[in-house]
């Protein structure tokens, strides 16, 4: 009985503290103490498929497709850390297109960014890859790096000639979405945007440095008979 009192008693102990303290603004739940509460933070991988359906891997386990008719593959709940990516178009017979493998380390909150035509060889694939990195600097400087398939293509930001790939280093303005072109002879012209849409995703981007990866599509050389 004076067991059962004594803990009866510290029970209410508790509680009034819970209600009368500061802990209470904490807002503690029985499964958050013991490690089941939902995560704070998490990454984001989104795959648009230009032409065909890609089959999406992360470590060599199938996540889903990216279709470019049925719509894109998205997953919104990767543990921020490194993962293998893989991207495999489906073909009859298997294994007629190129297999496209990048291993990126995932940020908190911040997307990796795949879009892609996946052709029989990585020459005649084309499409960009572009994820982020916590930079070192302490600033709060949005900063660009571009690497290109093949090097030397001209780069240009918004119609703006900005150099030749590969370029690092490059300030971004983030109050709006940046239009990226790069043009190579004897290469197919690509030109897509970055940065997203909404004001509140494009300010998570401050202080980190961007790592855009381009493949261009090699065009075939014409034979005159």
């Amino acid at each position: 009985m004076k067991k059962a009192t004594i803990i009866i008693g510290f029970i209410l102990l508790l509680i009034i503290i819970g209600f009368f303290s500061p802990w209470f603004n904490w807002q503690l739940s029985f499964g958050r103490l013991i490690g089941l509460g939902a995560k704070d933070t998490a990454s984001s991988l989104k795959v648009y498929s230009l032409v065909g359906d890609i089959e999406v891997y992360l470590n060599n386990e199938y996540q889903g497709t990216a279709s470019s008719t049925e719509g894109n593959f998205e997953k919104t709940d990767i543990v921020p850390g490194n993962y293998e990516i893989k991207l495999k178009r489906k073909s009859e017979p298997e294994g007629a297109y190129f297999e496209l493998k990048r291993t990126i380390k995932f940020e908190d909150k911040i997307d990796v960014i795949i879009s892609y035509e996946l052709g029989p060889t990585q020459e005649f694939s084309e499409g960009h890859i572009l994820f982020a990195e916590k930079s070192y600097d302490t600033t709060d400087d949005t900063r660009l790096n571009i690497t290109a398939n093949p090097q030397g293509s001209k780069v240009f930001i918004d119609n703006n000639f900005i150099g030749e790939a590969p370029l690092t280093n490059i300030a971004v303005d983030t109050s709006s979405q940046k239009t990226i072109k790069l043009e190579k002879e004897g290469y197919d012209t690509i030109e897509f945007k970055i940065l997203p849409e909404n004001k509140e995703d494009r300010e998570k981007l401050k202080g980190l440095t961007l790592n855009l990866e381009i493949n261009m599509f090699l065009n075939p050389i014409k034979i005159n008979n």
